[in-house]
């Protein structure tokens, strides 16, 4: 997985094999790799195949990055060709269709705490904790509560959608990735 941060990988999540399959006659294991409290991670959850051979230190894959150009008074690539070191037909391209620099984000964001903070202890989430249970315990409890919970889930609901959708729409728009074969 490119888009993890495997440099910490052994010491952030706890593994556990889940399965064994076999591929192309080699054995394959599954792992799950969920983080352990507290890690600095992303990801809630990782699902890793892993191929048992005796390949060590011999290059498999060859990444070339293409279109360098200068972006925001720095380097960058706006395309990524990844393919096999034996077979250079099949390949996996990513290609930036847009690569913004410069953009204001805030700082927090890319924060430790952030990092640290699980996707469902977000500032705007509601904590089950909340006292369902003594809203329908206590009969003095007035529907107008009720009511203003209800609300507060909706709109909640609601800006989530939002946003998770400003996300899929930045995602899509700023990247394409295509695989496939050429043909010689």
């Amino acid at each position: 997985n490119d888009l993890a941060k495997f440099d910490t990988i052994l010491t952030d999540y706890t593994h556990k094999i889940i399965d064994q399959e076999q591929h192309e006659g080699k054995t394959v294991y599954v792992i799950e790799s969920i983080p352990k409290p507290h890690s600095p991670v992303v990801w809630g959850k990782q699902v890793l195949k892993v191929r048992a051979d005796d390949i060590y230190m011999q290059s498999v894959k060859i990444l070339d990055m293409l279109n360098i150009s200068e972006r925001g008074c720095k380097l960058c690539a706006t395309g990524w060709y990844v393919h096999t070191t034996d077979v250079t037909s099949e390949y996996t391209l990513l290609d930036y269709k847009e690569l913004p620099i410069g953009v204001d984000l805030s700082c927090d964001l890319f924060s430790v705490q952030a990092r640290k903070r699980p996707l469902r202890e977000h500032p705007m989430s509601i904590d089950s904790r909340m006292g369902w249970r003594t809203i329908w315990r206590n009969p003095r409890r007035s529907v107008l509560t009720l009511a203003a919970i209800a609300v507060a889930v909706a709109l909640l609901v609601f800006m989530l959608s939002l946003q998770m959708g400003t996300y899929h729409a930045m995602i899509e728009n700023a990247v394409t990735i295509r695989t496939g074969h050429i043909q010689v």
